[in-house]
């Protein structure tokens, strides 16, 4: 028998008593209904009617020796128990990422990861991802970056990591990380390059913030420091007297 446990309360989908019974959707006879029964091994699969979104549902054997062991044994009664999912339909947002997106100037070291963290776990589907490190001198005419998906230094780092030399891209739920292996120039401009479609949930939603603004016109962006170490050794007297 599958039932919808929502009417009443749901919490006593197990065949507590309540005022409001469970909501039966179908029985199924085995043997009447047996092209929807497939056996694998240990594993039954059914065909089940179409389920509610959002709702508990449970599957039940009244009686036991609806199943048996392939010794003869019967099974005691079963029950199983799952929600279904409502259909996602919302893209992933763009929650953090380090260094801070929409925050200008953002400021990071030369070896910096750029990690985003998503409101739920994400995939990726594109190719590859750029990042771009200085932008070119003559796409600046004074106000606005004419060629912002364009750099002095660029990145093309293989979603799928078949450069590491180049840089490594790393999903672990909704957290991706990216890890590009030269350092990025001094006093220098990065920026995050990502075609759009190269996000998406699980159920196939794109990350809607990508391709609407690329590279140097983006939603990350940041500076690197402006001197290296080395260049500030001539005005510093060693050993530092305090």
């Amino acid at each position: 028998v599958l039932v919808d446990c929502s009417p009443g309360d749901p919490a006593l989908c197990r065949g507590g008593e309540e005022e409001v019974p469970d909501a039966v959707i179908e029985s199924m006879d085995v043997k009447l209904h047996s092209a929807r029964f497939h056996f694998s091994g240990p594993d039954v699969f059914i065909e089940l009617s179409p389920l509610l979104q959002g709702r508990l549902h449970a599957l039940r054997t009244h009686v036991g020796g609806v199943f048996e062991d392939t010794s003869g044994h019967p099974l005691p009664p079963l029950l199983a128990e799952f929600r279904v999912l409502v259909d996602d339909d919302a893209p992933p947002v763009l929650l953090l990422s380090v260094p801070r997106a929409r925050t200008w100037p953002a400021e990071a070291s030369v070896a910096s990861n750029i990690t985003l963290f998503f409101s739920e776990p994400v995939r990726i589907l594109g190719p590859e991802i750029m990042v771009l490190d200085g932008p070119l001198p003559e796409c600046w005419d004074g106000s606005t970056n004419t060629c912002p998906d364009r750099a002095l230094r660029e990145y093309r780092i293989p979603t799928d990591n078949s450069d590491p030399a180049v840089g490594t891209v790393t999903v672990e739920g909704a957290v991706v990380t990216i890890d590009v292996h030269p350092e990025f120039a001094f006093n220098s401009t990065v920026a995050l390059l990502v075609p759009h479609g190269t996000f998406a949930d699980r159920t196939g939603n794109v990350f809607a913030e990508d391709g609407a603004h690329v590279g140097f016109g983006g939603f990350l962006q940041f500076m690197t420091p402006q001197a290296d170490f080395a260049e500030l050794i001539p005005h510093v007297d060693f050993p530092i007297r305090r």
